[in-house]
């Protein structure tokens, strides 16, 4: 292992460079790192190579990233996602037909921007919220329009079945 003249920093024996400050590291380096009278022993880990042209973290920073790495982006939710869920939500209390076919298109499309973002992108459990609550409603909605319907025909049946005899008596019917 050879250490770094500049830093003291412990590198492999085939690194031209140091691993923490990018000074070129001789071939006639030790194998004790320098003594620095009252400083503290520097770090023995491994770290990334340096980018050219940026310069090195100062040492001891806290949360800084190795040179060369980026730090991560946070993700985001799909707008799509929050979409369906609110739908899905609403439908309850609004119109539910509309809110529910609402919910499952916005999360069909949600589910398909996240699958498309590569990983960018999240929501996913949004998008099936929506997408049930979403049939739900459309499921209720129906039933109580058939069931709106069927009692409608029988009304309407049992209402003429009872006149019939009056139109008779009237000459209404022939």
């Amino acid at each position: 292992m050879k250490f770094c003249n500049q830093c003291g920093q412990g590198n492999p024996d085939d690194a031209a460079f140091c691993v923490q400050c990018g000074t070129p590291v001789d071939e006639g380096a030790g194998a004790a790192p320098p003594v620095i009278e009252g400083a503290a022993p520097p770090p023995m880990e491994d770290a990334a190579p340096p980018v050219p042209g940026m310069p090195p973290p100062p040492p001891g920073m806290p949360g800084m990233p190795p040179p060369g790495y980026a730090p991560l982006a946070r993700r985001q939710t799909d707008g799509m996602a929050v979409a369906a869920l609110i739908m899905g939500i609403g439908g309850f209390f609004i119109c539910p037909l509309v809110f529910g076919v609402m919910a499952v298109i916005f999360g069909y499309l949600g589910r398909g921007n996240i699958q498309k973002s590569g990983g960018v992108l999240e929501g996913d459990s949004f998008c099936t919220a929506g997408i049930i609550l979403g049939f739900i409603q459309i499921g209720i909605s129906l039933f109580f329009i058939i069931l709106w319907v069927i009692i409608a025909i029988i009304a309407a049946s049992s209402s003429a079945s009872a006149l019939a005899p009056a139109m008779l008596a009237a000459g209404l019917l022939a």
